[in-house]
């Protein structure tokens, strides 16, 4: 259910999907988790989009796309864009805006539903501090609420 309107949006197979799932995992280990209150119902639907709901080698693509399905008090649900980079961290955002783009095709999705998440193996040199400085500011100007960058895991406390 919580997928439903993405996978009908894309005219997408089942396998892309996953309901009730808050974590991703990608190559060398990299790893997206949502951390649900205690006792939260709530629901998020997972997209595997490289490789499967965008399956095209020649678009550019995030690698996951979460919906949180049901937040109270929200009429809209929120969008998490997430990207598992190695060293790449500007390719990783462009792969995002790609998917932004997407998804705001196929679906009415306001700047306020929109996060950013690139979980990269690297970033902590003087010149990506400065590089992430300027993308996050770029994001929350143009794309979405937010968008973080850290090292091979992310924790994403939900309230």
């Amino acid at each position: 259910m919580c997928c439903a309107e993405i996978q009908k949006a894309f005219n997408a197979k089942k396998e892309c999907f996953s309901e009730k799932v808050t974590s991703a995992t990608g190559e060398h280990g990299r790893q997206f988790l949502i951390e649900l209150p205690k006792g939260s119902t709530e629901i998020f639907c997972l997209v595997k989009v490289d490789k499967c709901l965008i399956a095209s080698t020649e678009v550019e693509k995030c690698d996951f796309v979460f919906r949180r399905c049901s937040k109270q008090g929200q009429q809209n649900p929120d969008f998490y864009f997430i990207e598992l980079k190695g060293k790449k961290i500007k390719k990783g955002y462009s792969q995002i805006l790609a998917t932004i783009g997407h998804f705001q095709e196929k679906l009415s999705i306001a700047k306020s539903q929109i996060w950013g998440f690139i979980v990269a193996s690297e970033v902590r040199t003087p010149k990506s501090n400065a590089e992430v400085a300027n993308l996050k500011k770029s994001f929350a100007k143009h794309h979405g609420v937010a968008l973080r960058i850290e090292s091979n895991k992310m924790i994403y406390k939900v309230s």
